[in-house]
């Protein structure tokens, strides 16, 4: 009993595109503010941040501040999974 043929000879395949498209880019996560943000955030700052927030009005890496809140160092507050920090917090662990 002959095999059945599994891929058609006649059929053309469509164009695929690299992996490397810009279309096809995979999303990448923004661990930092973005510049403009950043600034407006130390010359002006919110009463309560986010860790980004509250990274970008430390001049710090988030990284850095997640270690600091780890270490119980800087006060916070969880809302769910999310750190929460009031700038009166900040300040305090600055004037340290």
């Amino acid at each position: 009993m002959p095999m059945p043929q599994a891929i058609r000879t006649n059929v053309a395949m469509p164009d695929v595109t690299p992996y490397s498209s810009p279309v096809q880019q995979p999303l990448r996560r923004t661990y930092r503010l973005a510049p403009d943000k950043a600034a407006a955030i130390r010359s002006a700052p919110p009463l309560v941040m986010d860790l980004k927030e509250a990274s970008a009005y430390l001049v710090c890496s988030p990284r850095k501040l997640r270690d600091l809140v780890a270490a119980h160092r800087v006060k916070h507050v969880y809302i769910g999974a999310k750190i929460v920090i009031r700038r009166e917090w900040l300040d305090a662990f600055l004037d340290r």
